[in-house]
């Protein structure tokens, strides 16, 4: 019986905030793009430009989309057994994104989710300008939020809630499904397992695409689920639990599933609920971005994951990134990283990410060996010029 995988995540997020897992390099930035100021030298370039040998990292896998190999010596090891997400771009650059509130679809978010207008009680909240009071005693407009208002919905009977909570996030609540999920998951004897299909009759992949369908109607965009957890109980009664993120000019962000150990990477988290009785709850965090006049970027290769590979290795050798041979790595996504600085715009930066989903890391129980020996679990690597975006 696997209990408690999501419960011990804030405690993580928190334990991560507090020790900072590896100490990450100090950046400076350039063209919106952030350099460690430690790697000076020309090791790191003379890896980009010259030719890399096939397959010196990747070993041959049934799975195509796998990535087994061991980088480093000694006592700073990094093993990687990982399912590969992304990295068939061959040229990409960085991009800049706002929120954009207006990519949520009102009419098929009460028709889908709320059963039709019959069912709905709507509110608006409109946001006026914010006012100061000068030195002079008149009135001085001095900024202008960009928004269409906020929406709150309400189901007729006061069961189901949709709100808007940021100019790029919003929540949804059923409330009865969210009592018939609990009671499944509080329950004497329930089970919690990474990606088990708990019936034939609702499997992941029916929840997957109903889910796929659902956020392509109410908001005309692609997402990508990240993980999956199954909570279910003896009598076959359960729901699934996914994480996921948007999909921007064929990229996916790169999912906050624990505190990014960094005041200026947005915290894109995405989390529903949802059975074969339908969503209990959709956390959409920081999920509402678009690119703006991406024209005047110009297109660059893109790292090859070798290259990302072997780059990491001469961090490691340099002991720039520390690691332990009791951590495997289980995920190698190519993502977008969004670096801000104000929250009104953000740069999103192409990265190689290697790391272990939180609820994983948790499981494994690797986390307290990360924490003890102080050695990285989730590691970016600019996928244009191999600098480390961020350790944790």
């Amino acid at each position: 019986m696997k209990k408690g995988i999501r419960g011990n995540i804030l405690l993580v997020a928190a334990m991560c905030i507090l020790s900072g897992c590896a100490e990450t390099p100090e950046v400076v930035e350039e063209n919106g793009i952030h350099y460690a100021l430690n790697e000076n030298d020309e090791s790191i370039m003379n890896i980009i430009e010259n030719d890399t040998e096939k397959n010196v990292y990747l070993t041959a896998s049934e799975d195509e989309n796998k990535c087994v190999c061991r980088i480093g010596d000694l006592d700073n090891v990094m093993d990687i057994n990982a399912i590969i997400d992304g990295g068939n771009l061959e040229t990409i650059s960085t991009r800049t994104a706002e929120p954009f509130p207006d990519v949520v679809n009102v009419e098929k978010v009460i028709d889908i989710l709320f059963g039709g207008e019959d069912n709905v009680i709507e509110s608006k909240f409109k946001e006026d300008n914010a006012e100061q009071q000068g030195n002079d005693g008149e009135q001085a407009v001095v900024r202008q939020m960009k928004t269409t208002g906020q929406i709150s919905l309400d189901s007729v009977d006061g069961n189901i809630h949709f709100m808007q909570t940021s100019h790029a996030g919003f929540d949804y609540r059923n409330d009865k499904l969210l009592i018939q999920y609990k009671q499944i998951e509080t329950g004497n004897s329930y089970f919690e397992e990474y990606n088990k299909d708990i019936s034939d009759l609702y499997t992941i992949d029916m929840a997957k695409q109903n889910l796929l369908e659902i956020f392509s109607s109410i908001l005309n965009t692609e997402i990508q689920v990240v993980s999956c957890i199954s909570i279910y109980n003896e009598m076959g009664d359960g729901f699934y639990e996914f994480n996921f993120v948007p999909i921007i000019e064929k990229l996916p962000i790169a999912i906050n599933d624990r505190e990014m150990n960094t005041d200026n990477i947005v915290d894109v988290y995405g989390r529903v609920q949802i059975g074969k009785d339908g969503i209990a709850v959709i956390e959409a965090t920081n999920l509402l971005w678009r690119c703006i006049d991406s024209s005047n970027e110009s297109e660059v290769n893109c790292l090859r994951l070798e290259k990302a590979l072997e780059i990491l290795a001469e961090y490691i050798k340099k002991d720039e990134i520390s690691c332990s041979e009791k951590i495997t790595f289980t995920r190698v996504s190519l993502v977008w990283l969004p670096i801000t600085e104000d929250w009104t715009e953000a740069e999103l930066i192409p990265v190689w990410r290697f790391y272990i989903p939180c609820a994983e890391l948790i499981e494994s129980g690797m986390i307290d060996i990360s924490l003890t020996e102080n050695v990285a679990t989730d590691i970016c690597i600019n996928a244009i010029n191999g600098k480390i975006e961020n350790i944790q």
